[in-house]
């Protein structure tokens, strides 16, 4: 289980690599996988076209866990 969540505004053209912000539980919650430790998509590189249209999927925690990720341009 989980959320699929997409990211409007970013510059279609540009590769983005997202990493995690801060510590990451790696407790399964439901029947899904822990987290890449690498962040949401692992090391991937992402057009700004690809998240704001089919986005990232992000895993399901309790209601006292957050994660934190940054965004950022790869180059």
């Amino acid at each position: 289980r989980g959320v699929v969540l997409r990211l409007p505004g970013l510059d279609p053209a540009f590769g983005y690599r997202l990493r995690w912000v801060g510590p990451v539980d790696q407790e399964k919650v439901s029947q899904v996988p822990p987290p890449d430790p690498e962040g949401p998509v692992g090391r991937a590189v992402l057009s700004g076209a690809e998240l704001e249209r089919h986005g990232i999927w992000f895993p399901r925690r309790r209601s006292e866990q957050v994660l934190l990720f940054a965004v950022e341009v790869a180059g």
